[in-house]
């Protein structure tokens, strides 16, 4: 590090130190928001929510005026800190963006360009129309590729050396939902295939490119794309809901999937982020919040807040009359929300969450903290966007009934129903092999090919895990339990020879 660059971070620590005290000052509002009372209504929607940590930061006109960690890091008694490291989820996409535009500003690469040709040693057969999708409609999730590819709990996570190559190679192993540049469908396949064009239009790995190229330039010392970096040590223990309550949950880190979702960051290494959008000096931020905010977008089709739009790896929609460019990420166990209001006094704000009810909570109420601290920030306090009971609780308790109900007919079905076919020992008739054998042999078929063609169930056992673990098990009972019934009730009801 120059001796130049020292000084300048140890010159903004300074700044950073001496403005947390103050006040912060809310964009369209007459009255700044005092710190005391910053941290009242950040804890009191973290208490809404039962969130058992979060770390916040603040930056606005060129610094940043608030850093807070609350509530704890582990369940217990680490307290979160404007230093712990939290993963970011589908935040991580901004980064991989920022290197992409930098190799297209170096012309290493052009944004309408297909991909394909830079990944067809370890991909030789894409799907079909896959040649055609380029760098763009990577980023700006139109090249066709399916929501449920590649989501976590569905893909195998490597840890060897070539991890992000097969992990392109199983995602490009299944059919394009849609011709490129046809529709909008969001798509983390779509970031791991400009992860992998990175590393072969650069020679490194991913992580090596992000670290030389944005997170070493702009001093972010703490965020990390491997798991054995120092700070991954210091990661805050990630939740997840079972039936409205908490739970830690221990899963693996995918260094296959930092290009869009796995990189881990801290309050004060975001913060440091934010700022860079705003100052436009720094070559590791080829796009400034502004330029991204007026730049070419998309609609999503989403009616959620803050993503109306799609950008070159941003989010782009208005609120309380500013346009907003955000990114939004949800792991399954974390949650980190990076919001840029350039048009108010270059506002930004990131909020990180060792919690995630994604499904059962619903996006309006996964985001209430982050998109209310901006609403507050504007001058415009909203109400507190609780979930549902119908996703939080009776969902679950449903699909766990029925899987009960379920287990129950079957044992009902040997116990009770087989011996009394046995003692009858009548003939078969057509109407009764169709009630008593094919009918119910269809349903349970059904039942368990319905709900593993429609609903991913390792996402569902990531994200919604009281719900999916349920639907994992119907699966398990129905599908055998299928072809055991026909089985025993033919063998029962089939005519027995007499004396």
């Amino acid at each position: 590090m120059s001796s130049r660059r020292l000084v300048q971070l140890l010159v903004s620590a300074a700044v950073a130190v001496s403005l947390l005290a103050s006040p912060v000052v809310a964009a369209a509002a007459a009255e700044p928001i005092a710190p005391e009372r910053l941290d009242a209504w950040i804890t009191e929607r973290m208490d809404a929510h039962g969130i058992p940590g979060a770390a916040v930061a603040v930056v606005q006109g060129g610094r940043t005026v608030h850093l807070g960690g609350y509530g704890s890091a582990d369940g217990a008694d680490r307290p979160v800190t404007e230093t712990t490291p939290f993963l970011i989820g589908s935040a991580s996409k901004p980064f991989t963006a920022n290197v992409v535009l930098q190799l297209v500003d170096e012309e290493r690469l052009s944004l309408d360009e297909p991909a394909w040709p830079y990944i067809s040693d370890f991909v030789p057969s894409p799907p079909d129309g896959f040649e055609d999708a380029t760098i763009r409609q990577l980023l700006t999730h139109t090249a066709g590729l399916g929501m449920s590819v590649g989501l976590p709990g569905t893909v195998p996570v490597h840890t060897s050396a070539d991890a992000l190559e097969r992990r392109v190679a199983d995602m490009l192993a299944q059919p394009l939902a849609a011709p490129p540049g046809e529709r909008y469908e969001y798509a983390n396949s779509g970031y791991a295939v400009l992860a992998a064009v990175v590393e072969q239009v650069t020679g490194q790995r991913f992580d090596e490119v992000l670290r030389e190229r944005i997170l070493d330039p702009l001093g972010m010392q703490d965020t990390f794309a491997t798991d054995d970096h120092p700070a991954a040590s210091r990661l805050a223990s990630g939740h997840r809901q079972w039936f409205g309550s908490w739970r830690p949950a221990d899963l693996p880190f995918d260094r296959a999937g930092v290009a869009y979702g796995y990189l881990g960051s801290t309050a004060a290494d975001l913060a440091t982020f934010l700022q860079a959008h705003f100052d436009g000096e720094s070559p590791a931020i080829p796009r400034s919040a502004a330029q991204i905010a007026d730049g070419p977008t998309m609609p999503s089709g989403w009616d959620l807040p803050l993503e109306a739009n799609q950008g070159l790896g941003w989010m782009v929609d208005e609120l309380a009359g500013h346009q907003v460019v955000s990114h939004a990420g949800s792991l399954g166990h974390f949650t980190t929300h990076l919001i840029l209001v350039p048009g108010a006094d270059d506002l930004g704000i990131a909020v990180a969450t060792n919690a995630s009810a994604f499904v059962a909570a619903g996006h309006t109420s996964q985001y209430d903290l982050s998109v209310g601290l901006t609403e507050l920030l504007l001058g415009q306090e909203g109400a507190v966007e609780t979930a549902s009971p119908l996703t939080v609780l009776v969902a679950p308790i449903v699909t766990w009934l029925l899987l009960a109900a379920l287990v129950g007919l079957a044992v009902r079905h040997l116990v009770t129903t087989l011996p009394r076919w046995r003692r009858a020992a009548a003939t078969g008739t057509g109407r009764r092999w169709l009630r008593r054998v094919v009918l119910p042999a269809a349903g349970w078929l059904s039942l368990a090919l319905g709900l593993s063609l429609s609903l991913p169930l390792g996402a569902a056992r990531h994200f919604y895990p009281d719900v999916g673990w349920a639907a994992t098990a119907i699966v398990a009972v129905a599908l055998p339990w299928a072809v055991i019934r026909t089985a025993v009730t033919i063998a029962a009801l089939r005519p027995r020879a007499t004396a």
